[in-house]
């Protein structure tokens, strides 16, 4: 499966929380109904499709 990231890599649980730690600041007020994917690339290798 890693081989297919454009990462190489698999995510780590500490750089998943950095994302759930932006959202849950005050830093994040402003954006509203936008998707944040948090999957190392995954979605490119589906061409978008998940």
């Amino acid at each position: 499966m890693e081989k297919g990231l454009p990462l190489d890599s698999r995510g780590q649980p500490d750089e998943v929380a950095c994302a759930i730690v932006y959202l849950a600041s005050e830093q994040a007020s402003y954006p509203a109904g936008a998707d944040v994917i948090v999957d190392g690339g995954w979605i490119l290798r589906a061409g978008g499709e998940t």
